[in-house]
């Protein structure tokens, strides 16, 4: 299961005018979810075979876009385990009171607006404003 369960719902409820809004997107998403798991459940009872979706990729589509849906979903199990620790790293001072003050995402956010606004200044051929460390020495040095 995702980390986002426990992000999200805070976040768009926020977002929502009313509470039946509300329901009405977590009945969408529910929906969702077992529609999702009635097509893979058949297609795994129609392919008894192990790999996620890329022997259902590769039967109908060919090795080719096995391969690439096979990759594609490699690449996004490493994304979403990324993202869990970065969820865990957000709430971890819950658990270990010596963490308090010192969100991971922030940081990373500054620091990659910084880096956005760099490549912005260099693309137009302006001289860019600092080294690419200051980002790295911040991150390291912030309390």
């Amino acid at each position: 299961m995702g980390g986002g369960i426990l992000y999200a719902p805070g976040k768009i409820a926020a977002l929502l005018p009313n509470a039946w809004l509300y329901m009405a997107v977590w009945i969408f998403g529910g929906i969702n979810a077992l529609l999702g798991a009635t097509v893979f459940a058949e297609l795994g009872a129609m392919i008894p075979l192990s790999g996620g979706p890329y022997p259902f990729a590769r039967r109908a589509l060919g090795d080719y876009a096995g391969f690439f849906v096979g990759y594609t979903q490699w690449a996004l199990d490493c994304a979403s385990d990324a993202a869990l620790l970065l969820l865990v790293g957000e709430y971890a001072y819950v658990l270990v009171s010596s963490l308090a003050g010192h969100a991971v995402s922030s940081r990373l956010r500054d620091a990659d607006r910084d880096d956005g606004f760099e490549l912005a200044q260099r693309s137009r051929g302006r001289p860019h404003s600092g080294d690419h460390d200051r980002c790295r020495k911040r991150l390291r040095s912030a309390p």
